[in-house]
């Protein structure tokens, strides 16, 4: 096996409530779960003391060895993070005992155990060291970047030849490659698009609405797919109302969705969105949807005991699924 994550499209979305979530493109499922991570859960960490006590969180991942090697996730405090494939640039480390060393999936264990908010967390990313130990053979290093999100802002964590380099994301969205300032450079490609017709005399006949927005990159690519979701999440509608607008985030997730047959990888297999994940920031919930069965899945933090030492796993719903209206 040689990475856990490729391609994928992360972002937020504000309205009455935060919202943070995820597709997770690849060609093959790893049995993802939904992992409920208790209070008095023991975190275990390479090179730091144990936790026996900190925030509880859910999100997406898997359980290997009773550790929760998680994809995205959020705490109780609304505190959210995701990793997403970042080959060729992210870099690992050896140890250094004047930083936080952390191996890259243990940093959202100990970032979302701890911390509330994103401004809590900058100086502490500033000094993490990423240490390049895999988490056992099965699992080898994924090249990563990462980006976390609260119940206001969004930023983004990237470590690469030039070290440690944190962005505040004003366009809540992160996809791939290239590094992200470069990724959020590329917006001023596209500055002329609107969600209205052009205007040239007021006697314009136009053959279809949405003539604002030609240009607008329709391909699977990360470049495309940062261009394309940061367009609809920004002109999107709002509905604050948590029903409409978790809808409503999904159908943004779909703008960038990939289907199964459209993007083939180096080795001849076919890329698809696994699943994909929307988390109320402000409540606890999570909901997902996976390719085989779109029906909107919830599941609450707060409904569980959080004071518990074990580890819930809830696997991915993935068998079709129909509500027959005769």
């Amino acid at each position: 096996m040689q990475e856990l994550i490729k391609l994928c499209t992360a972002v937020s979305c504000f309205s009455s409530d935060s919202y943070f979530g995820r597709n997770l493109d690849y060609e093959y499922s790893f049995d993802e779960n939904v992992i409920i991570i208790p209070r008095n859960f023991i975190f275990k960490f390479k090179e730091q003391k144990q936790l026996p006590e900190h925030y509880a969180i859910i999100g997406v991942g898997i359980k290997q060895e009773n550790y929760p090697l998680m994809f995205d996730c959020m705490n109780e405090h609304g505190l959210a993070f995701a990793g997403l494939n970042f080959p060729h640039n992210a870099v690992y480390n050896d140890y250094k005992s004047d930083s936080l060393n952390l191996a890259p999936y243990e940093l959202p264990l100990w970032i979302l155990a701890k911390y509330k908010t994103v401004r809590e967390i900058i100086p502490v990313l500033e000094d993490v060291n990423l240490l390049n130990i895999p988490f056992s053979s099965k699992y080898p290093l994924t090249p990563l970047h990462f980006t976390f999100a609260d119940k206001k802002e969004m930023i983004v964590f990237e470590v690469t030849e030039n070290g440690n380099e944190i962005y505040y994301n004003e366009l809540n969205t992160l996809t791939n490659n290239p590094v992200f300032s470069v990724m959020s450079e590329e917006m001023n490609k596209y500055i002329g698009l609107s969600v209205r017709n052009p205007v040239y005399s007021e006697n314009d006949i136009y053959e279809s609405n949405g003539l604002g927005g030609l240009g607008l990159p329709g391909d699977y690519s990360s470049r495309s797919r940062f261009v394309r979701a940061v367009f609809n999440n920004k002109n999107m509608k709002k509905y604050c109302n948590n029903s409409y607008d978790v809808v409503q985030f999904f159908h943004l997730l779909n703008s960038v969705y990939q289907l199964e047959g459209c993007v083939e990888t180096k080795n001849g297999g076919l890329s698809k969105t696994i699943y994909s994940s929307c988390m109320n920031l402000n409540t606890g919930d999570l909901y997902y949807t996976t390719y085989e069965n779109t029906q909107v899945k919830c599941l609450s933090l707060h409904r569980e005991n959080l004071d518990s030492e074990e580890l819930k796993v809830y696997p991915l719903i993935k068998t079709p699924c129909f509500l027959y209206g005769n």
